[in-house]
């Protein structure tokens, strides 16, 4: 039987749909419309079980493309949270990022956790599914429930493990492996801060720092135009139907909307939500983001 199993050093990336469980056990009221967006057109009963069949639907999907997009990385599905992971760190980091960059733009809102060390997998053919664990999975899995909304805590040797494994990787994205207060607790935890960049191809040997003007900006605007989904579209309309929900949505919306980060400096620092959610104003507010002439940019 042991023959089957693989051991190895890697790294390993946990990701959770936020407030899935509430939704399926019933604990979110949802109204006519905060069906719509998910079910409209499909035939299906408009209820909580099948908007959270169609979300799982549009969550494999984004899985899927991942996979064509990241060969060296195996990936894992369990209803809403999956494993990603792989010996090749570089790979689970642009893994990690890619998804949250995706599932924000397609309406989904996750947290995820990502550590490394021994990984354990099978060997065999996987009809049922692979069999990961280890001490970097578990870790991984502890990291993901610490924080509120959708950030990427990471264990705190996993940045010097990447450099040690492809150091100039490790230089371009050095800078988005940061240490953050988390006001659940007050303590200190490691994160990837996956929102600085929509982009981790073409950044420069020395990191975003040293992204020209006009780039910085670009990422400015593509990281508020994710946080104006979190305000205006109506895919998130379930999730700010209860007080669980609503506190990912803001704590997501406070450290995608904050002013300075990359050297730009802007007005849409935000700390609320309207309570009006549609297509006409997430365009209007993407618009403003845009062209709002205000941003200022160091360098």
């Amino acid at each position: 039987m042991g023959q089957d199993l693989r051991a190895y050093k890697g790294a390993v990336l946990f990701v959770d749909i936020l407030g899935f469980s509430a939704l399926t056990n019933g604990q979110i009221e949802l109204k006519k419309e905060d069906f719509e967006p998910w079910l409209k057109g499909s035939g299906h009963p408009h209820n909580n079980q099948f908007l959270a069949a169609t979300i799982l639907v549009e969550f494999r999907r984004i899985l899927q493309q991942l996979e064509l997009q990241f060969p060296k990385v195996k990936v894992a599905q369990l209803s809403d949270c999956f494993f990603a992971w792989s010996d090749k760190i570089t790979d689970v980091v642009s893994f990690g990022h890619s998804y949250m960059h995706l599932a924000i733009s397609c309406g989904l809102l996750s947290r995820g956790g990502m550590a490394q060390g021994e990984i354990i997998e099978t060997n065999q053919n996987h009809s049922l599914g692979r069999l990961i664990l280890g001490n970097a999975v578990t870790t991984a899995a502890g990291l993901e429930k610490l924080a509120k909304g959708a950030r990427i805590l990471i264990d705190r040797d996993l940045p010097l493990t990447l450099y040690k494994q492809n150091k100039a990787f490790s230089n371009r994205v050095s800078e988005m492996f940061k240490p953050f207060e988390n006001l659940l607790d007050y303590q200190v935890y490691d994160e990837f801060k996956w929102y600085l960049t929509d982009k981790l191809e073409g950044l420069p040997d020395t990191g975003i720092s040293h992204c020209t003007p006009e780039e910085r900006l670009k990422f400015t605007k593509h990281r508020l135009k994710l946080d104006n989904k979190l305000l205006f579209s109506t895919f998130y309309s379930w999730n700010a139907r209860n007080s669980p929900g609503m506190v990912q949505l803001k704590a997501t919306s406070n450290f995608l909307s904050v002013s300075g980060l990359n050297g730009v400096k802007h007005d849409f620092d935000r700390r609320g939500f309207s309570g009006s959610r549609s297509a006409a104003l997430l365009d209007a507010a993407d618009l403003r983001i845009e062209h709002d002439p205000g941003y200022l940019i160091r360098g």
